[in-house]
């Protein structure tokens, strides 16, 4: 055994009850203020990995929505030719559309569901 150790188990011995009870008090209340900042430390790594996650997702969004309407404006321009009825091909685009986001909505809400639950642990 360490000669510190001896020494200050010795110190211990000579202290009463009261001073022992005093010293674990404080350094219970030590303890468990720095397992707090250990804590908030902790989420605020989280909440920054989270929120890169979230902007990164937002940005794929916006991306995504642009190249949807890029898609529907060719769809429309090829219809139209087909047709030879412009209002009647941007429709047919129109509800084709609509049909898609409803998808679209189901798989963006199941990869928020899948996100959020990853940063939840």
């Amino acid at each position: 055994m360490d000669p510190s150790r001896r020494a200050h188990g010795a110190e211990l011995r000579e202290e009463g009850v009261g001073e022992l009870v005093k010293r674990l008090a404080a350094e219970t209340n030590t303890l468990v203020h720095q397992e707090i900042e250990l804590a908030k430390a902790e989420l605020t790594e989280k909440g920054k990995t989270a929120g890169k996650g979230a902007a990164m997702f937002g940005g794929a969004g916006v991306v995504g929505l642009l190249a949807l309407g890029a898609l529907t404006a060719c769809f429309i321009a090829v219809l139209a030719t087909a047709l030879d009825h412009v209002w009647l091909a941007a429709l047919i685009g129109w509800v084709n559309g609509w049909s898609g986001f409803d998808r679209v909505g189901d798989e963006v809400e199941t990869a928020t569901h899948l996100v959020l639950d990853r940063y939840d642990r």
